[in-house]
């Protein structure tokens, strides 16, 4: 899958510059549309905020293919709207949070923050493990 083919729905606020980048992963099976709610939360907390809603980058696990995808699609949002890795989240149910913690894991400091909702991701991602220590 290539990233940029990927539909999105995007919350943007009027910032020029939005601070924080949240990306929100769905569940196999759901849609993009499945996280508006959860979007429009986020856009009401962060109102500088940008909040993308890529459609189908989650499948059954989080394999190789998706870890790239997502990882081009974070990294290609965050050039867009000069934003540091530090201030993207990546926030994801079920097969979606399997892949935001894969990706976190294969790709340390690629954003700052994971927030991981009914994941079956089968190890605690390393740098997890460190900021707990």
């Amino acid at each position: 899958m290539n990233p940029l083919d990927t539909e999105t729905i995007e919350l943007l606020s009027a910032a020029a510059s939005p601070r924080p980048l949240f990306v929100l992963l769905h569940d196999e099976g759901g849609t993009a549309a499945d996280m508006l709610a959860l979007g429009d939360l986020l856009g009401d907390a962060f109102a500088e905020s940008a909040v993308l809603i890529p459609e189908g980058l989650a499948g059954p696990r989080a394999d190789a293919a998706c870890r790239r995808s997502a990882g081009r699609l974070c990294a290609r949002e965050q050039q867009r709207f000069e934003v540091l890795q530090s201030d993207t989240a990546l926030a994801g149910f079920g097969a979606g949070a399997n892949l935001a913690l894969a990706l976190s894991d294969a790709h340390d400091g690629l954003v700052g923050r994971v927030l991981a909702f009914g994941s079956s991701y089968p190890t605690q991602p390393g740098s997890f493990k460190r900021r707990l220590c």
